[in-house]
């Protein structure tokens, strides 16, 4: 069984006020740490923007002293300090990792995903404080001969795209690593690297894809995904697929979950589960029986998973035309994962 979305839209968050520039230098500050040192430069936000980037901007090499070799630096916008609802300290960080399904079947899924993002990070990015951060990552459910060389494997976060209905794009650099922060633009960057196309395997293994994308050889400072995960931070998976993980993935549905809880540090307060899948009746697909090309399978194993983290798990309708609702149910269901969490020290 699984809970359908209590929320009917989304409010984004828009912010019209003066933010310091940054330029981000550690990849490896973690939320309690130091963020990025302000720069002298400020810049307005705009209005109805959601992005905390302030633009396009040139990168070049930069030396330990935060110094550009014969290129301008670039700027980015700090998000404003927030306020968060009920007097609830700041989430001392959230880690999203979406599992992004780039089979044949996949192109209104992915589209559906690129449109709903905004509201979800606007509203992940108020219930974070100015001196901590989001980051987002993504990850297709096999390998991706498309990215990055040497990062081509399943679980290695996606930079470049490329096949049937992608975005054909080099989304990278961004900030701090192969992943993305609030000093990028973030709605911009997302709708680069989710948006990563239907030529992928019709074998699809979103349960392998972010176990490996959270293993120790992916995070380790020389991995693909170094930096993307930190001990503090509330780790958030978001899996979007129109097909069960059938015995592609390795183990059962209780290995998976131990898997992710381990690579959690333990703590299964610290995961929150968000699955967009194909579920049982009545749904938004069409009426005749999953044929592989339209509507969607009924992952019930997927669906199994994401129960056993209770009220920190959610699904949603992978058929759904509008996914907002079901992120702005999410975003809620973050929020209490966060309150649940140790301040910050």
């Amino acid at each position: 069984m699984h809970r359908q979305s209590l929320a009917a839209s989304f409010v984004a968050v828009v912010c019209a006020c003066t933010l310091e520039a940054v330029v981000p230098q550690d990849p490896a500050y973690g939320p309690t740490g130091t963020p990025p040192p302000d720069t002298s430069a400020t810049s307005t936000a705009a209005t109805g923007s959601t992005s905390w980037a302030s633009g396009p901007s040139e990168t070049g090499a930069t030396d330990t002293d935060g110094e550009a070799d014969g290129t301008t630096l670039p700027k980015f916008d700090v998000a404003p300090e927030t306020d968060p609802a009920d007097g609830q300290a700041p989430c001392p960080g959230i880690d999203v990792l979406f599992v992004v399904d780039d089979s044949h079947s996949m192109s209104d899924e992915q589209s559906h995903l690129v449109d709903s993002f905004p509201g979800f990070s606007d509203g992940l990015l108020t219930l974070v404080g100015a001196g901590y951060d989001v980051h987002v990552g993504v990850v297709t459910t096999d390998a991706y001969a498309f990215n990055e060389e040497g990062c081509t494997e399943i679980g290695a976060l996606t930079t470049k795209t490329g096949g049937n209905d992608a975005s054909n794009a080099m989304c990278a650099p961004f900030s701090l690593g192969r992943f993305m922060s609030k000093y990028d633009d973030l709605e911009a960057d997302f709708a680069c690297a989710a948006r990563v196309g239907t030529s992928g395997d019709p074998k699809e293994r979103p349960m392998l894809a972010a176990l490996e994308a959270l293993s120790p050889d992916k995070l380790a400072p020389s991995g693909c995904n170094a930096g993307f995960r930190r001990d503090e931070a509330l780790l958030v998976i978001v899996i979007v697929t129109d097909e069960e993980d059938l015995q592609d993935s390795p183990g059962m549905v209780e290995d998976w979950y131990e898997g992710i809880v381990e690579r959690a540090g333990g703590d299964p307060d610290h995961v929150v589960v968000l699955s967009l899948v194909g579920t049982p009746k009545p749904n938004a697909c069409p009426d005749f029986q999953w044929n592989g090309s339209e509507g969607a399978e009924v992952a019930h194993q997927i669906i199994a998973f994401t129960e056993m983290f209770g009220p920190r798990g959610l699904v949603g309708d992978v058929c759904a035309s509008d996914y907002a609702p079901f992120f702005a149910e999410a975003v809620e269901l973050v929020s209490d994962a966060c309150a649940a969490l140790p301040a910050a020290g």
